[in-house]
């Protein structure tokens, strides 16, 4: 038979093998994530004192909606390369930079799905949570927290499963 599960040596492989590929990784994010810093400096090296206050509160929201996109569709992005990457480690495969990147961008929307369904199950449950926690005190929160802490381990490799997995599903793969 083989080894025994234990959580310290599953910590013990994932970053082993994420800090063995760190510095690739790190240029694959900084390479996702390109967009969404041009767009900044694009936008901050645009500003100067001779905004109205109006103009200025116009031009920061329209600035914040589209950096928060952004921001989020970097993430995804990032998420789907680095656990290609990692996982494929992990199988004793090595996976390339341009093999993560282009696994990644092939994998983009499953992964976007899952994450927008993972907020949506992990926020609408806060939300609901939280309208009775100011009436419950202290032993609410804990409650609270523990609820979303429980959901949050149960979906904690539906990324990943997205990821690697063709099809939909990684959710239910996952819980």
């Amino acid at each position: 038979m083989g080894e025994s599960f234990s959580v310290g040596r599953a910590f013990s492989l994932g970053f082993s093998s994420f800090f063995r590929n760190f510095f690739p990784f790190l240029i694959l994010t900084l390479l996702v994530s390109m967009p969404q810093f041009l767009y900044l400096w694009s936008k901050t090296s645009a500003w100067d004192s001779e905004y109205s206050l109006m103009e200025f509160a116009a031009s920061a929201q329209s600035f914040t909606l589209i950096y928060a996109a952004l921001s989020m569709l970097s993430a995804v992005m990032v998420h789907a390369v680095v656990s290609y990457g990692v996982v494929m480690n992990l199988q004793g495969k090595r996976a390339s930079a341009t093999d993560s990147l282009v696994q990644g961008m092939k994998r983009f929307f499953p992964v976007l799905g899952t994450t927008l369904l993972l907020f949506l199950v992990l926020v609408l449950p806060a939300i609901v949570l939280g309208l009775f926690v100011n009436s419950m005190g202290e032993l609410g929160q804990l409650v609270a927290i523990a609820g979303i802490a429980a959901i949050f381990a149960i979906f904690f490799v539906a990324i990943p499963s997205a990821v690697l997995e063709p099809g939909v599903g990684a959710m239910s793969r996952s819980s």
